[in-house]
Formats: structure tokens, sequence, C-alpha cells
């Protein structure tokens, strides 16, 4: 596996984003979706989503060639 720069920045993106909502941003909820009425924290779910494509990103060639067999 190579190290790449562009994974590192997004994990460290995630990681601000995490921070944000767990710590500086604890009560702020939005309300998603509509009809279920469950409130999430829009800085956790921006961390998950730069974390998940970070993962993508470092793991595409171990995903295309699981996706070829």
């Amino acid at each position: 596996m190579v190290r790449d720069g562009f994974t590192n920045v997004l994990f460290a993106v995630a990681t601000i984003f995490f921070f944000f909502g767990f710590v500086i941003f604890e009560g702020l909820k939005v309300e998603f979706p509509k009809d279920t009425g469950s409130m999430v924290n829009p800085y956790v779910v921006l961390g998950f989503l730069f974390a998940f494509v970070a993962s993508m990103y470092r793991f595409r060639r171990q995903i295309r060639e699981f996706f070829k067999t």
C-alpha cells in the first residue's frame, strides 16, 4: 500500500469535523430525515463522509480487484 498525502489530508479533515461535532457543537442537531424525526449532528455526518471517501480512495486498487473477481 502506497502512502499518499491526499488521503492523509482527508483523514485530517474528517478528524476536525468529528472534533467539531462531538466537542465544540455537541448540542447542534438537525432533523434528518423529516418523516422519522431523528436528529443528527451535521459535523459528525460530514466527518463520516470524509473518512469514508478517504478510505475508499486509499483502498481503491483492492476494491477494484475485489469487484473484478
